[in-house]
């Protein structure tokens, strides 16, 4: 069962999260450039400001959303292997911050705790599924196509 106090957690401090985030993205992705700050920000926002909704309710109209946004960095030709692995920087960063604040007094808490990363982990693949197929699309558009036959 994953704890409310630990969603509530990262929910509120999706901020420090986006930060501790945004600059390993920029140590560890050479091409990170083409991701602005902004973007990376909204993104963390997005995933984490309403976490709990996200963990809860499985709406396949939410994950529309990350197909387009995979779409959309396909259209900027942004790498997919770095798409990727901004997104996992970004989980990995989320659940380092949950433990670096140490949430857990006891064995149950300990259980959330190992809970709430597997809800976040499952989250993120499907995020991370979602973002490919849109961006997979991205690459079959036409205007994308012709661009890249030049």
């Amino acid at each position: 069962m994953i704890s409310v106090r630990q969603v509530r957690f990262v929910e509120e401090h999706w901020e420090s999260i986006a930060k501790r985030a945004l600059g390993r993205i920029r140590r560890e992705i050479p091409q990170s450039a083409s991701f602005s700050d902004a973007m990376i920000l909204d993104s963390v926002q997005d995933l984490f400001g309403h976490l709990g909704d996200w963990l809860t309710v499985s709406n396949p109209e939410h994950m529309g959303r990350y197909e387009q946004f995979g779409r959309r960095r396909a259209v900027a030709h942004v790498y997919l292997h770095d798409l990727v692995r901004s997104l996992q920087i970004i989980r990995q960063c989320a659940v380092d911050y949950a433990r670096d604040n140490e949430l857990s007094e006891n064995t149950v808490a300990l259980r959330c705790e190992s809970d709430l990363e597997y809800g976040i982990d499952r989250f993120f693949d499907l995020v991370i599924y979602n973002v490919v197929r849109g961006y997979e699309a991205g690459l079959r558009e036409k205007p994308y196509a012709a661009a890249a036959a030049n």
